[in-house]
C-alpha cells in the first residue's frame, strides 16, 4: 500500500515538475521575445537621440547664421548711406568727379566692416548649402565691386590736378 502512495506521489511529483517545466520553456520564450523588442526599442532610441542632437545643431547653426545675416542689414544701409553722395557727386559731374578723399575712407570703412561679418557668416552659411552660398556671393560681389570702384575713385582722384 506504500508503495502505491509512494508511487502516487512520485506520479503526481513528475506531472508538476512536467508542467513547471513546460512553463518554464513558456517564460523563457516570451522573455527572450520581450528581450528582442526591448533591444529594438533602445536601438531605436539611440537613432532618436543621434537625430535629435543633429537637429540640436543644426538648430544652433541656423539661430547663429539668422544673427550674422540680420548684423549684416545695418552695415548694408551704412554702405548705401555713405555710397549714394559719392554716387551723386559722381552723376553729377561736381567738382570734375573728384570725391573727397573722407568720404572715400567713409566707404572703405564700412567695406572692412562688411567684410569681416561676411568671414564671421561663411561657416554657419555653408551648411545651408546653395542658399547660404548664394548670399555669401552676392555680398561678396557686392563687396568687390564697391572697393573696385572706390579705387578707381582714388586713382582719378591722384590724376587730377591738386
Amino acid at each position: 500500500m506504500f508503495a502505491i502512495v509512494a508511487l502516487g506521489v512520485v506520479a503526481t511529483l513528475a506531472i508538476t515538475l512536467s508542467r513547471l517545466n513546460t512553463r518554464l520553456d513558456t517564460q523563457e520564450q516570451a522573455n527572450q521575445a520581450t528581450l528582442q523588442v526591448s533591444q529594438s526599442i533602445v536601438t531605436v532610441n539611440d537613432r532618436v537621440t543621434k537625430r535629435l542632437k543633429q537637429l540640436d545643431a543644426l538648430t544652433g547653426t541656423a539661430d547663429k547664421a539668422l544673427a550674422e545675416t540680420k548684423a549684416l542689414a545695418p552695415l548694408l544701409t551704412e554702405l548705401q548711406q555713405a555710397v549714394k553722395p559719392v554716387a551723386v557727386a559722381v552723376t553729377a559731374g561736381r567738382a570734375g568727379g573728384e570725391l573727397s578723399e573722407a568720404k572715400l575712407s567713409e566707404v572703405e570703412s564700412v567695406l572692412t566692416r562688411l567684410r569681416k561679418q561676411t568671414l564671421a557668416l561663411v561657416g554657419s552659411a555653408q551648411a545651408f548649402g546653395s542658399q547660404g552660398n548664394e548670399l555669401l556671393k552676392i555680398v561678396k560681389s557686392l563687396v568687390d565691386d564697391v572697393a573696385a570702384s572706390v579705387e578707381a575713385a582714388k586713382r582719378i582722384n591722384k590724376s587730377l590736378p591738386g
